[in-house]
């Protein structure tokens, strides 16, 4: 019997540094091309490697149904294996051999230049990419060189970026020259990319309405459990000023910790459902493992419940700033809210990631009856993140992603709007297009929506390109 003590993940994590992107015509994740290996001389580590990813897949993966034929001994390359693997419907399981970088980002550390973009094609049918910066982090080469949100970089080194090169240039990490417009103003920077820290918890602030009630505002960019007391102190604050109406902006975020997604939703929710700590999400795992283990995988028995260790705001309504970069458990607190409260969405179309990973590596396997590992201590630096369930909201219903994206806004509005003409409002600015337009809604119940706002609206970026998140993630044990 083996002993497996699993961290679950679910949803993403934000891009803060010009890094390798994939282009979304492919999946989500960077894709190994696919090897013949049976003539090639495979190391005892790379079938050890193999190995683990053979086991979790065919007993933990969501599709483990539509598993094709491949024998793990004949796989020289692990990271094509398992790409080789997923299913045609999985746009988000991914693997890395670098374990130590991932925790390390977990905790908000970077090598970055502190900032986050978005990709784009100039004009549809063209192969030219810019880069639009999104947000510029404080104490970072980004903002020490000037770079401001609304930039929009067309070369790099001199370079202009196209369909062909931009992934090899927006990896430049060191003495890297920008060049681009803000608006009509050409700008240009050199930058080094450093060591850096950052919160998630991006901007705060608070706003009085016209009928004299006070709006909180909190841009969150990750659901990180490092930054938990963060969070929780965000809402004593909320909690102590009198804030009764709330605008949470997860137009950047990919996602992260289940738990501080149940945070979040706790301090959101109606005063009387998290006291009762009522269910708020439930899982539906694959076959095979709620067949083996009912008492943890049925979905009747995966609920996950609102908690009262967070200041609560006993509110009746939410605001929502979202976009085609709002993910996973940043999906979930919008999905788990909605047969508690209303939940006003604003802003575009979600990324679409309606399901949970598991974040496992070799050493969570271990020989239940002497507690030794169960594969080589060499193959540690091996991560799997596989999609493992579907999650669903309280009334046991998941949105819909057949489409490849998630949920529909209610308030179609661009936050690009005037970016090529008058650049970008700050975010947290009353005046930056989708927090004006919560302002508005909270203010008169309406919002002036993108089809009255398409005069100013930049025509020419048409298609992102930029590289979508990979998980949330809950810690946990089960033992097996």
């Amino acid at each position: 019997m083996i002993s497996l003590r699993l961290k679950t993940w679910a949803l993403a994590f934000a891009a803060l540094s010009l890094a390798a992107c994939d282009d979304d015509d492919d999946k989500t994740v960077p894709h190994a091309p696919t090897t013949d290996t049976d003539t090639t001389t495979i190391s005892s580590t790379t079938i050890e490697a193999n190995r683990f990813v053979s086991d979790v897949m065919e007993e933990y993966y969501y599709w483990n149904s539509e598993l094709p034929n491949l024998d793990y001994t004949k796989q020289s390359n692990t990271t094509a294996y398992f790409y080789n693997l997923l299913s045609s419907k999985d746009r988000f399981s991914f693997i890395t051999d670098d374990a130590e970088g991932y925790f390390s980002e977990e905790e908000g550390n970077y090598t970055s230049f502190g900032w986050t973009y978005t990709l784009s094609l100039v004009s549809s049918g063209s192969d030219q990419v810019v880069a639009i910066i999104t947000q510029v982090f404080d104490n970072t080469p980004a903002a020490a060189a000037g770079a401001r949100r609304g930039d929009v970089i067309y070369t790099i080194n001199g370079t202009q970026m196209n369909t062909s090169n931009y992934k090899s240039l927006i990896a430049l990490t060191s003495n890297v020259t920008f060049g681009g417009t803000h608006a009509a103003e050409e700008i240009s920077y050199t930058m080094t990319a450093a060591e850096i820290s950052v919160s998630p918890i991006a901007k705060t602030a608070t706003f009085t309405l016209d009928n004299g009630q006070l709006a909180g505002y909190l841009l969150y960019n990750d659901y990180k459990d490092p930054f938990l007391d963060d969070l929780k102190a965000v809402f004593d604050d909320f909690k102590s000023k009198g804030v009764s109406e709330m605008i949470l902006d997860l137009r950047y975020n990919h996602g992260g910790s289940i738990t501080s997604e149940i945070a979040l939703s706790s301090a959101l929710a109606p005063e009387d459902v998290v006291k009762a700590h009522d269910p708020m999400m439930y899982y539906d795992f694959n076959k095979t493992l709620q067949a083996l283990y009912p008492d943890y995988y049925a979905r009747q028995n995966t609920a996950e419940y609102f908690v009262d260790d967070i200041a609560n705001l006993n509110l009746s309504r939410l605001v929502v700033l979202c976009g085609g970069e709002t993910y996973s458990a940043a999906e979930a607190t919008i999905w788990d809210l909605k047969p508690f409260m209303d939940v006003v969405t604003i802003g575009s179309t979600t990324g679409g990631k309606n399901t949970m990973m598991y974040v496992l590596s070799p050493s969570d396997f271990t020989y239940s009856q002497t507690g030794k590992p169960y594969y080589s201590t060499t193959i540690n630096n091996w991560l799997i993140f596989p999609i493992v369930a579907v999650y669903m909201n309280a009334n046991y219903e998941a949105f819909d992603t057949t489409d490849g994206d998630g949920m529909d806004p209610d308030f179609e509005v661009n936050e690009l709007s005037g970016l090529m003409t008058s650049g970008l409002y700050d975010l947290g600015d009353p005046k930056e297009r989708l927090l004006m337009s919560a302002l508005e809604y909270l203010n008169t119940g309406s919002v002036t929506t993108n089809k009255a706002l398409a005069a100013d609206a930049p025509r020419t970026v048409t298609t992102s390109l930029a590289e979508k998140p990979k998980l949330l993630y809950k810690k946990h044990k089960v033992n097996q």
